[in-house]
């Protein structure tokens, strides 16, 4: 009875290790196919390092919600080169960041971003932030999603904002 349990938990050690192979080789075979290297050689260190991008800012699950200046704040504290954030716009038409299209993930309130004003989002969720506000957090650099097709009107919204920052 022992030798069985024995042969059993041998067999499965053979074949969890048989997994790690085949996905390890399946992984090196995509990387040489698409020409991509996983694992970079060691940079160089008379070369500057590559800029950090904090997605959605420096965030948690406890006190530093994505998109949120205390995130921002916290990714330019920690020496973050830009951060990328997300936008959608209220009925209104103003640019707010989110990453969802509703405010219940994020900030625990019913309510969806199109179908609200600025105002209405802002009294529900007060940390949701403006796009006009974000862009005065310097010297931070910004890569901007845009989570939906953009109608004319949303177009020049976002353009006046944009220009400001040239």
């Amino acid at each position: 009875c022992s030798f069985k349990i024995f042969c059993l938990c041998i067999g499965d050690m053979i074949s969890n290790l048989l997994k790690f192979h085949l996905l390890n080789l399946a992984e090196k075979a995509c990387d040489l196919a698409m020409n991509f290297r996983r694992y970079p050689e060691p940079r160089d260190p008379m070369q500057p390092p590559p800029p950090l991008i904090a997605h959605r800012g420096a965030w948690n699950l406890h006190d530093r919600i994505e998109n949120t200046e205390p995130a921002f704040r916290e990714a330019l504290r920690l020496g973050a080169w830009g951060v990328e954030f997300d936008v959608h716009f209220t009925r209104d038409q103003v640019p707010i960041l989110q990453h969802d299209p509703d405010l219940v993930r994020c900030c625990q309130v019913e309510g969806v971003i199109c179908e609200l004003s600025a105002e209405e989002v802002r009294a529900r969720a007060p940390s949701v932030m403006l796009l006009s506000e974000v862009l005065r957090l310097a010297p931070l650099h910004f890569m901007i999603e845009i989570k939906s097709p953009l109608s004319k009107e949303q177009q020049e919204v976002l353009n006046s904002h944009l220009a400001a920052l040239t």
